[in-house]
């Protein structure tokens, strides 16, 4: 399989999709065009989709999956059981509490946790941390 496709591939793989997912991927594929990165009408989608992440602040998928992959071991004891990393962006983490009770209370730990992931990932990929609710990422 490639990871290149020609405009009339695109269109039936955007004919399967939701109206969310097929507005993603023809920003994607209009991205590629202006910048000129086509090739004979191909696009790398992956390529694509790394450089419309990184336009939104977002770092490579790799590094936020292997943030949840060792999030117990980086997040140690009080946030482990209690917290789980969503998303990040911009340098600011998401993590979302188990239970809206204990929002307060991690907050008051974020420095040592932005600590704790910069001695694994470095300085940049981690600056901030916000602790939200189970129902208070909606719209981030």
């Amino acid at each position: 399989m490639t990871d290149q496709v020609s405009p009339e591939q695109l269109e039936t793989m955007l004919a399967g999709l939701d109206d969310l997912s097929a507005r993603v991927i023809r920003l994607i594929w209009e991205e590629g065009q202006e910048t000129g990165d086509d090739e004979g009408g191909l696009v790398p989608v992956a390529e694509g989709v790394q450089r419309v992440a990184a336009s939104l602040g977002l770092p490579p998928m790799a590094l936020l999956e292997e943030l949840i992959e060792r999030w117990p071991e980086l997040a140690g004891s009080r946030w482990g059981s209690r917290a789980s990393p969503i998303v990040v962006r911009h340098g600011e983490l998401l993590v979302e509490a188990a239970d809206r009770r204990i929002v307060r209370w991690l907050q008051h730990d974020t420095d040592q946790l932005v600590e704790r992931i910069a001695g694994y990932f470095g300085p940049a990929f981690v600056t901030r941390v916000r602790v939200v609710g189970p129902a208070g990422r909606k719209g981030w």
